[in-house]
Formats: structure tokens, C-alpha cells, sequence
């Protein structure tokens, strides 16, 4: 099957905020077995082993195939020469940003590495990548994606990039999608947070070619070059105390490819209802652990659940809290989202995601719940747009379910049933006043969750679902 690694550079002016480099998310993970699965083991024996930096570190020559579409073939030493420029200019900005720096001392390990640059064989089969170049108009099909500018493509891996660009636009984005192949991730708004490592990564401003504002490599690209280093060869510069960024008047110090308030804690979900948590220490990965539901008594979002935060990030954001019955409360910041995973005796209770997003030019926040209601997965989603919302709330799928949608806005709210546990399916739409804001606050909250675990696999009547409305309308206004 083939499969994309969503990793495009576009060409729109709609993107907003760089941010500087960040590995892909799985650059720590072994490589996907020959079955479909992924190979165990050590995870420290597959760092980087995905992409392309790690041979290079050990000495072998990157083998490249150049495919042209309507180009004539004497044209392929120009291209040959455009695609060992753009591998070489990822060690050679970073040489030249570490002697602008003054640091050759500090990086005499590497130095000898970054100014031979990253050597090339253009061969015709038994490649490690496929370059191509289409025409302009061919790499929305190719990419799939009607807003891709140029794409790398997992599955190969194989890069595609428009040949009949200008000079500099086509060079930016070889340089950006050569940069996923050695393992970097995307840092525009619309993919960040997708296929960035939530801890081997920047969080200041500065530009990056991986964001597609930047025309050119920048300092924040070689400390990328160097944390990537780092991260494969286990190598923790600087020891405890990390390494400054190579950014003039940066204060950010990394620590084997973490910056330093970061992390420790990478939360993702696994195999549906199953989270994980990786626990980092000086750049490695230390312990990792797989929480399954607790499916009775698990933790409702509509009751006040009062924590106590005991590690806090260099932002005063909670890393690690506990709950007022021993629970362990994991956080991770991901740029613009945050996620929180409430656990006991090794099962979740409770997962949540918030996100900034910005749509059509509105701001936009997003919040996710994932729990176990009467003993069924459910879901919680808000979505708020200045005085215009919408809540959607599922309970139990495949079968007998509850689900409820509503709508807010500044003078009403609309609410649709559905779902084969709701009783009169096909409820019209429920139109009333919304109480402000301020009143739905003050309310209290808790009484549902027990009377309905009390009617595990009953319908709700009338009034089970006003007083659903009633809780879930609290938990809006509330956050």
C-alpha cells in the first residue's frame, strides 16, 4: 500500500508563525517490519534508522535515483547537481553558523563530518530515495493534496518536487522536503503538530526552512543538524548542563536533543482506547508505559476534579500533577496544544487534548475528552469561536449509543439527539435561551454522571436528556 507522510511544503500565503526545527514524530521509533508491524527491541538500536542522516553517520553513501518528466536527458547532470547541492547545504550552514559562532572548539566531534557535506551516488536502481521532477501542475495528484507545493512520500521514500519552477522557489523546496528525508518534521501551523516529536524539538520564534516562509537555512536549522546528530549517536553534549543554541542572543540550551523545559512526558494514543507515555531523561528515552481504560468508575469530565500540581515546565505550565485519590496526572505542551492523561494502578481514566487553531482567519479552540461512561468509550469535543460554539457528546458506538449535538450561539442553543439509546429517536430540535455565561459557571455539576450509572443499557427519557443537556451545557461554559 502507499502511504504519505503528510509532510508538504506549500506555497500559499496563508501560513502563519514559524517556528524552528523539530524531528518527525517517529524519528526514535524502529522502522515498520515486513509484515505490517514494527520491529522490537531496544529502541535506542533504531534511532534514525527511518531516515537518511543515520547512514550518512555511519559512513555510507546516500544512493539517489533522479527521475525527470519532460526534461530532456542531457538535462540530468543540471538536476544531479541541484540534488547534491541541497544535501550538502544542510552541513555546510551548519559549519558556517558554528564558526560564525566562534564554537569550532565546542564542535571539533563534528565539524570534520559537516564540511565534507553529505555524499551522493545517483544510481539507476537499489536507491535509498527517488527524486523526482514533474511539472507544477502534476504534484496535487502526486502528493494528494490540492495544496502541496512539493511532497515526501514515506512509502520509497520519494521526493516530488515541481522542475519548472524558478531557480530559487524549486531549490527551497528541495532543501525543505531533503530535510524530511534526513528526518525533520514540518513547522508551518497546518502540520506541526501532526508529525513533530512532542520533545526532540525547538519552541521559540525563529525561522526554519522547514516552515515555508524561510527561503533559506537558518541558525535554527543547524541546531537541528546538530541535535539530529546528538539524538542517533546517543551523544549528550554538554552533559546535564546541554549546549547553547547557535542562535546569536538565543538563551535555549538543549540537552541530548531536548530543549531544556521541555518535556519529560510524550503522551500518544495507541490501538484506540490505549494511551502511552514515554518518560525522557538527558535526551533518551528512560521508561515507557501503556495505559488501558478503566472502564467502570472511571473519571466523568462534568465532575470538579481538583489536582495538585507537582512539576511545572520554564512556562508555569503543569508537567505532572496528582489527583485527590493518589491518580497521576501526565501532561505534554505540542506548540499550540496541550494534552493531559489522568491514570490509577496503570489504567487511564481520563485523556484530553486542547488546541489553538485558526480557520479562514478566526481564531478557534478545540477541546477533546476521551472516558468511559456506564462502562462505554465515550467522546467530548467543543469547538468555540468567539460567541459561536458547538459540543458534540457520543457514548457506546457499534450498537446502542447516545449521542447529542449542540449548537451555541449569543441569544440560543440548538440541540439534536441521536443515537439507539435515546428514547422518541428523532427528537426535533430543541431551541432556548442560553443562560450567560457567568450563571452557567456558578452552577453546580456531578449530579448526572451516578444517576446514569445507575441505568447502565437504558434508554434516556425526556428528562435523562434535558439533564444531560444541562451538564454538558456547564461543562461548555466552563472551559
Amino acid at each position: 500500500m502507499r502511504i504519505f507522510f503528510i509532510l508538504s511544503c506549500l506555497l500559499s500565503s496563508v501560513l502563519l508563525w514559524a517556528d524552528p526545527w523539530g524531528a518527525l514524530t517517529d524519528y526514535d521509533l524502529p522502522s515498520p517490519s515486513e509484515n505490517g508491524g514494527s520491529s522490537l527491541g531496544d529502541s535506542s538500536d533504531n534511532v534514525g534508522e527511518r531516515y537518511l542522516l543515520r547512514p550518512v553517520l555511519e559512513g555510507r553513501t546516500v544512493k539517489v535515483r533522479v527521475i525527470l518528466r519532460g526534461e530532456p536527458e542531457e538535462a540530468m547532470a543540471f538536476w544531479h547537481e541541484k540534488v547534491q547541492d541541497a544535501y550538502n547545504e544542510w552541513f555546510f550552514n551548519t559549519a558556517k553558523h558554528i564558526r560564525k559562532a566562534r564554537r569550532e572548539r565546542e564542535f571539533a566531534d563534528i565539524l570534520p563530518l559537516l564540511d565534507r557535506g553529505i555524499p551522493i551516488e545517483f544510481v539507476e536502481d537499489g536507491e535509498d530515495i527517488t527524486i523526482e521532477f514533474v511539472d507544477q501542475k502534476e504534484i496535487a495528484a502526486l502528493c494528494a493534496a490540492q495544496w502541496a507545493g512539493a511532497c515526501y512520500v514515506f512509502d520509497g521514500p520519494k521526493i516530488y518536487v515541481p522542475g519548472n519552477l524558478r531557480k530559487q522557489k524549486m531549490m527551497v523546496l528541495l532543501l525543505h522536503e531533503i530535510g524530511h528525508s534526513l528526518g525533520f518534521s514540518d513547522q508551518y501551523m497546518l502540520a506541526r503538530d501532526g508529525n513533530t516529536h512532542p520533545l526532540y524539538r525547538g519552541d521559540n520564534p525563529d525561522n526554519t526552512v522547514m516552515n515555508s516562509r524561510q527561503h533559506s537555512l537558518t541558525c535554527d536549522d543547524a541546531d537541528g543538524i546538530v541535535n539530529l546528530i546528538d539524538i542517533t549517536r546517543h551523544n549528550h553534549r554538554g552533559g546535564n548542563s546541554g549546549w547553547r543554541s547557535l542562535c546569536k542572543k538565543s538563551s535555549v540550551y538543549y540537552v541530548g536533543g531536548i530543549q531544556l523545559g521541555i518535556g519529560p512526558y510524550a503522551i500518544r494514543s495507541k490501538d484506540d482506547d490505549v494511551w502511552n507515555v514515554k518518560t525522557y531523561q538527558n535526551g533518551a528515552l528512560k521508561e515507557e508505559q501503556d495505559f488501558a481504560p478503566r472502564k467502570e468508575n472511571s473519571l466523568s469530565p462534568f465532575i470538579s476534579f481538583p489536582e495538585e500540581v507537582i512539576h511545572r515546565d520554564k512556562l508555569n505550565r503543569p508537567l505532572l500533577a496528582q489527583g485527590p485519590n493518589g491518580e497521576k496526572i501526565y501532561y505534554m505542551h505540542l506548540y499550540d496544544s496541550s494534552f493531559r492523561l489522568v491514570t490509577k494502578d496503570g489504567k487511564n481514566l481520563l485523556a484530553e487534548e486542547r488546541k489553538k487553531l485558526v480557520e479562514q482567519g478566526k481564531p478557534l479552540t478545540r477541546r477533546s475528552v476521551w472516558f468511559y461512561a456506564n462502562k462505554r468509550e465515550s467522546f467530548l469535543l467543543a469547538v468555540k469561536s468567539g460567541s459561536k460554539g458547538v459540543v458534540y457528546y457520543t457514548e457506546g458506538k457499534n450498537g446502542e449509543f447516545v449521542s447529542l449535538e449542540m449548537r451555541f450561539n449569543k441569544k440560543n442553543h440548538v440541540a439534536v439527539w441521536g443515537g439507539s439509546d435515546v428514547a422518541s429517536a428523532g427528537v426535533p430540535k430543541f431551541t432556548r435561551p442560553v443562560a450567560p455565561a457567568s450563571a452557567s459557571a456558578s452552577s453546580g455539576s456531578g449530579g448526572l454522571s451516578g444517576k446514569l450509572t445507575e441505568q447502565v443499557e437504558r434508554k434516556l427519557n425526556s428528562a435523562q436528556q434535558h439533564q444531560l443537556m444541562q451538564e454538558v451545557e456547564r461543562w461548555y461554559f466552563n472551559n
